[in-house]
């Protein structure tokens, strides 16, 4: 057991990201729920690959809408597909337009159709052909206009 599950939510968003970045990926995984949303937006941005890859589908799911929408493109892609499927549909209509923009196709392809669906035509606008493409039929079908 990682000696970091005994650390209160106030103890983790008071860690460095230095020192966060110090913590293995069994550490990372070792997480609770509430410790992940303890993290600070800076926090996860200093979040190395590895220790960003670490993360559980259940944390990720966990995740602020303010959290995600502080989350590069780059970030998400390096979470596991799974990961973006989790996020709430809250989380995914707050992100940006480079964040929507910048998921790679596999990322993209992973969002469910109630998360589709909770984006604006704004943020829909910003997606490639690329990225549309990698839109199954019932993630298309969702797209209609009311």
């Amino acid at each position: 057991m990682s000696i970091v599950t005994s650390l209160t939510t106030t103890q983790i968003a008071a860690l460095s990201s230095t020192q966060l970045n110090g913590l293995t990926t069994t550490d990372i995984a070792a997480l609770a729920t509430t410790q992940v949303l303890a993290l600070t937006s800076t926090q996860l941005n200093a979040l190395s690959s590895t220790n960003l890859e670490a993360l559980s589908t259940t944390q990720v799911a966990k995740l602020s809408t303010t959290q995600v929408s502080n989350l590069t493109s780059t970030q998400l892609n390096l979470m596991q597909t799974t990961d973006v499927a989790a996020l709430s549909t809250t989380a995914v209509a707050a992100m940006t337009s480079t964040q929507l923009g910048g998921l790679d196709a596999a990322h993209l392809a992973a969002v469910s159709t109630a998360q589709l669906v909770a984006l604006s035509s704004t943020q829909l606008n910003t997606l490639s052909s690329t990225n549309l493409q990698a839109l199954n039929t019932t993630q298309a079908a969702s797209l209609t206009t009311t």
